[in-house]
């Protein structure tokens, strides 16, 4: 059931993307990609901020759990898979940062 839930959101607030894991083909899959959001972190000790774009992916359109430093290519921009978070149902979401 809360699968049929998360494809819902997918299929409605939909963005597509190629995901490349680091071993494994590219998979183009549905999304929903959120503008970043800033995430206050201590460094050594000390305050610093970080700007993450978040994506919530469905578990069932990835062949394995997703990886640090994977891949996520939408439109022309490449981002890199900064942490993974299952989101208690049926997907995850993946914070990123983007590609230099």
């Amino acid at each position: 059931m809360a699968d049929s839930v998360m494809k819902k959101c997918v299929d409605t607030f939909t963005t597509e993307a190629t995901y490349t894991p680091l071993v494994g083909a590219p998979v183009v899959i549905n999304t929903v990609f959120n503008d970043p959001y800033q995430e206050g972190i201590l460094l050594d000790g000390a305050p610093f901020q970080t700007r993450l774009y978040r994506l919530g992916v469905r578990k069932l359109d990835l062949a394995a759990y997703p990886s640090v430093k994977d891949k996520v290519t939408i439109g022309a921009t490449t981002y890199r898979v900064q942490d993974v978070q299952p989101d208690g149902d049926a997907g995850y979401v993946l914070l990123l940062h983007k590609d230099v």
